[in-house]
């Protein structure tokens, strides 16, 4: 396992990882000045869609990977205006999604660890690419996001002996786009889920997705405020769980967007 990496899977394609996995790391970047983040897409999807910039796809990096090079720090795209922020993207040719193998992800991973204080892995939502199994075996911490959907919840059960044949215990849930007005509240998804309240991790419903999706941004660098408070909460979790809690302000500053 790598201690520094963070891995967010989704139960569909529907739930939000992307968006909560770019968050936190930005997140995390804004709040840990000093150390540097690395966002990565491990799926079969390039994943770009909350990017202002063009971030370099793992396709090119793919040929270093497989002669077992090490990809270097300085190869990869930092995030304009915020120079601790790395960031590669996914599978930009799709049709060549299955060339992609398990030990592709874990050797880029691994090159990683020792450049990166955390890395945060988008593991995408489906169990049959190999970029997404890489990245979640090679997880210290994994967290599952589900939303308050039916369908949802029931392929996320229908899952679970899939991820236990494959040894891949979520530490943790985040319930996202979060609403306390529907009937999947939080107690009902505790006792289904089998849950303790302090893995379970919701993220408001926000009114700026479709703003988002339009300027290519996160809500995070969006600023709104009650996706801020639950992204700050979950972001902090991991900084602490990283061993980079004394690095922070203990006063949390505001958030500010950069871009």
């Amino acid at each position: 396992m790598i201690k520094n990496l963070i891995a967010f899977h989704g139960a569909d394609r529907k739930v939000g990882v992307t968006m909560i996995a770019q968050s936190v790391a930005e997140c995390i970047a804004n709040y840990l000045k000093t150390e540097d983040v690395l966002l990565v897409t491990l799926n079969g999807r390039q994943n770009a869609q909350y990017l202002r910039e063009e971030a370099s796809p793992i396709d090119n990096y793919r040929a270093k990977l497989e002669s077992g090079i090490t990809v270097s720090k300085s190869e990869i795209d930092r995030v304009k205006n915020m120079n601790n922020l790395y960031i590669i993207s996914g599978v930009k040719k799709e049709t060549e999604e299955r060339l992609y193998h398990p030990e592709t992800a874990k050797k880029l991973l691994l090159d990683a660890s020792s450049q990166f204080s955390i890395i945060i892995a988008d593991c995408g939502s489906e169990l049959d690419n190999g970029l997404a199994i890489g990245g979640l075996m090679s997880a210290e911490k994994k967290f599952m996001v589900l939303s308050q959907n039916e369908a949802t919840l029931r392929r996320y059960e229908n899952m679970k002996k899939y991820y236990e044949g494959l040894t891949l215990n979520f530490d943790s849930l985040i319930i996202n786009k979060y609403s306390e007005r529907d009937p999947y509240s939080l107690g009902y998804l505790r006792k289904r889920l089998c849950c303790e309240p302090e893995r379970l991790y919701p993220v408001a419903l926000a009114s700026l997705g479709r703003q988002a999706e339009m300027e290519y941004r996160t809500i995070m660098n969006l600023n709104e405020e009650v996706f801020v408070k639950d992204i700050e909460k979950l972001s902090f979790s991991i900084i602490d769980f990283a061993g980079l809690g004394h690095k922070k302000d203990k006063r949390k500053p505001r958030w500010k967007g950069f871009i």
